[in-house]
């Protein structure tokens, strides 16, 4: 267990910081099973009855075009900071991915890698977001990198995730670190933010169970107070709860992990 979980009476005391509610957020992976049509209005107003504010969505944008899905989230009350969208729609149809977060009135644009990819591809990565950051910078929107855990895993004695980050111009392109993945990594989120500070503006927060699984934020073993404690130093913006695997559903979950993550002091 690293130094990102609690382990052994060792979670850090709570303060009396907590994370504002503007800047907390869902991501739509969690409510995937949901958001298509014709669910997805009910599926934005149980999720705004919970309290969000904002949400990321991703898997395509469940069926939808930008503009809809930018509609129905506005007409739910909340905001769409972020999107996830794929390597190879910046690579092949750079113009769509910026019409797309335009639509959505998104800043971020984010990214997943490829277990497969080795340190050369990481590379070749870095290049292709540092040409597409360039451009959507101009149009205020920033590119970012979403980790796994396979990124921490060491290649000729360096991590993969240090070639993407240390390649990549930090004026160009941001990190979103998924706090679940990186620990499962064996890597300590605050140490990243030590190593490459104001790089993480946003932040997947989702909760490790003692068995290793992902937990409802505020119900496993993750130190969220301790990290949340240098999110100046990370330069965090949003803190989006997921939960890959939802049980008994995606919104029951995403309501536990929000009410837990606004009592949360640190």
């Amino acid at each position: 267990m690293n130094a990102a979980e609690s382990g052994s009476g060792t979670r850090s005391e709570p303060g009396d910081r907590a994370v504002p509610n503007e800047r907390i957020g869902v991501v739509g992976y969690t409510v995937r099973a949901a958001m298509p049509a014709p669910d997805t209005e009910a599926t934005l107003a149980a999720l705004a009855s919970c309290g969000y504010v904002n949400i990321e969505p991703s898997s395509g944008l469940y069926g939808y075009t930008g503009a809809e899905l930018g509609a129905l989230i506005d007409a739910a009350g909340m905001k769409a900071p972020s999107v996830g969208l794929g390597l190879g729609e910046i690579e092949d149809d750079l113009d769509g991915v910026l019409a797309t977060a335009e639509a959505l009135d998104a800043r971020y644009v984010r990214i997943s890698g490829s277990r497969s990819w080795d340190a050369a591809e990481y590379s070749r990565v870095a290049g292709v977001l540092n040409d597409a950051g360039a451009r959507t910078h101009a149009e205020g929107i920033t590119l970012a990198y979403h980790n796994h855990a396979f990124e921490f895993e060491a290649e000729n004695g360096g991590r993969l995730y240090d070639i993407l980050v240390r390649e990549t111009d930090p004026d160009l392109v941001d990190l979103e670190l998924d706090l679940y993945w990186s620990v499962v990594g064996g890597v300590d989120p605050v140490e990243l933010f030590t190593e490459y500070p104001g790089r993480f503006p946003l932040l997947h927060v989702k909760d490790r169970a003692p068995d290793g699984s992902i937990a409802d934020v505020g119900t496993g073993t993750i130190d969220f107070g301790r990290i949340f404690a240098h999110s100046e130093l990370a330069g965090v913006e949003y803190y989006f709860v997921e939960n890959d695997s939802p049980k008994p559903d995606g919104i029951t979950s995403a309501r536990a992990s929000y009410a837990n993550l606004r009592a949360l002091r640190y």
